[in-house]
């Protein structure tokens, strides 16, 4: 632990237009880096000004050698949602450059060849989607069939609204139910006291007769304290939700949807809360954020004595999916744990938005920053023989966790793969057929003992084998 807290040296060049490279030295935690927006935010910090016009590229080299730096040779800019671990797995030696910061125009900041169709399309795609909700109130869209609307809200209803696994655009569902499943992961004696108080709170709804404002009340002084942060209600133009938790720049965190009884109103607060998602992040005010990340939120239904939490993503089509049952907030006779139970899910849940909180202080409203990778899982690097090999989607399959993408090893050339994620494997299956040219070749993992788990699913590296499809032919 105390070698995640030291403190280290980025080392940069600062590159403009009308005068000579200069090179700068900012202090920061390793704790505090987990993307590239965090090493921007530090240096901004440093620096005393604000550096979004600058893209940051990759430099590993000597100081000694900068006199024979050549600004042609870098490759492609950082995205500010990469992960640090993926360009720094070494961390940052300390004679070494490990950046530069190059002064551009938004117009001159692209996408590659390969991924500009995809993402122009998914980003159409996206604003097509927000612009639709906005003809029709929340009651009004969970009144209707989403066909009628026209709009694709992927929450599951009905069966093939379904999207991809949300955690793999963002590691806080991951790390939600880690800790829920975890046995080391416990309330705190203050939240289980809070959680007894919900309890009752909970059970008491079944004979309030007043409406959103009584049940609202008799919750927000529990849940607050509860979660560590302020539930307020928030009315936008169609929509309001019964409590929300966002930031003062307007990043939600949490959306809740409460209610009196299982089936009253005209559907249930989960579906409630997955289009009020979509209209409260499709507002104009928050374009620059969603330009920039996939607005990952939290959604807490509560009907009566029960309630689910839900995680939702905003790629093409917003895309929301419970990552718990509808858990029992009542006493339950047959499970004195059950207590116990609810504690430890909303101590996780708490744990999961101060982590939002963290990651969207990362951004700025500042400049025309679009980050292309925003549709794509967040992991974005394997191992092979030992070498860390970087991972640059491309696009793709429809309705299924698989993406087209490719390979740039450290040393070596780049080639192409197929990186999918799969609730099961049989990697003894694959590597037997490979050996005999039926299968491509698997990359990742190399054995039992590189299996990772990425939004509940493993993650399996292959050669992509070019082909036709003979059913089209």
């Amino acid at each position: 632990m105390q070698l995640e807290q030291r403190l280290i040296n980025i080392n940069y060049l600062i590159i403009d237009t009308s005068s000579p490279p200069k090179y700068h030295s900012t202090l920061a935690r390793v704790q505090e880096l987990f993307t590239v927006s965090h090493i921007r935010s530090r240096i901004e910090f440093s620096q005393g000004r604000l550096i979004s016009e600058y893209s940051l590229y990759k430099l590993s080299m000597p100081r000694s050698d900068l006199t024979a730096f050549d600004a042609t040779s870098l490759s492609e800019p950082l995205s500010d949602s990469d992960l640090v671990s993926e360009y720094w797995p070494e961390g940052f030696p300390l004679d070494v450059c490990h950046l530069v910061l190059m002064k551009t125009s938004a117009t001159n900041i692209a996408p590659a060849s390969d991924q500009q169709g995809p993402v122009l399309k998914n980003e159409k795609g996206q604003r097509d989607v927000i612009q639709a909700p906005k003809k029709y109130s929340t009651s009004a869209l969970v009144g209707h069939s989403q066909d009628k609307v026209q709009v694709h809200i992927l929450n599951g209803c009905p069966e093939k609204a379904v999207g991809p696994p949300i955690g793999l655009f963002h590691p806080v569902f991951d790390s939600f139910q880690q800790r829920i499943d975890s046995k080391s992961f416990e309330a705190t004696p203050f939240q289980l006291e809070q959680t007894v108080q919900l309890i009752t709170a909970c059970q008491c709804l079944y004979n309030t007769e007043t409406g959103s404002k009584g049940r609202i009340e008799s919750l927000m002084p529990i849940l607050d304290p509860l979660l560590g942060f302020q539930i307020r209600v928030q009315e936008i133009t169609g929509t309001k939700s019964d409590g929300v938790i966002s930031s003062a720049y307007g990043a939600y965190y949490m959306i809740m949807e409460v209610m009196n009884e299982i089936g009253t109103g005209k559907s249930d607060p989960s579906t409630q809360g997955a289009v009020a998602y979509a209209k409260y992040w499709g507002g104009a005010r928050l374009e620059w954020l969603r330009q920039q990340c996939c607005c990952p939120s939290f959604i807490l239904a509560i009907a009566g004595p029960w309630m689910c939490i839900l995680g939702a993503v905003m790629l093409k089509d917003p895309v929301i999916q419970p990552l718990t049952p509808f858990l029992a907030i009542a006493n339950n006779p047959r499970s004195v744990l059950q207590t116990k139970v609810i504690a430890k899910t909303f101590a996780s849940l708490a744990a999961s938005l101060s982590e939002l909180d963290e990651f969207y202080r990362a951004f700025r409203n500042v400049g025309r920053r679009i980050d292309r990778t925003r549709f794509q899982p967040y992991v974005r690097e394997f191992t092979r023989g030992g070498q860390q090999v970087i991972i640059k989607y491309k696009n793709s399959e429809p309705d299924k966790a698989v993406f087209r993408a490719s390979a740039h090893p450290k040393q070596g050339e780049t080639y192409r793969i197929i990186v999918k994620f799969t609730e099961s494997y049989n990697l003894t299956a694959h590597r037997l057929l490979e050996k005999s040219g039926l299968a491509p070749r698997l990359f990742f993992p190399e054995g039992l003992d590189d299996l990772k788990r990425v939004g509940q699913r493993i993650m399996i590296v292959m050669e992509e084998v070019l082909g036709y499809d003979l059913s089209k032919t």
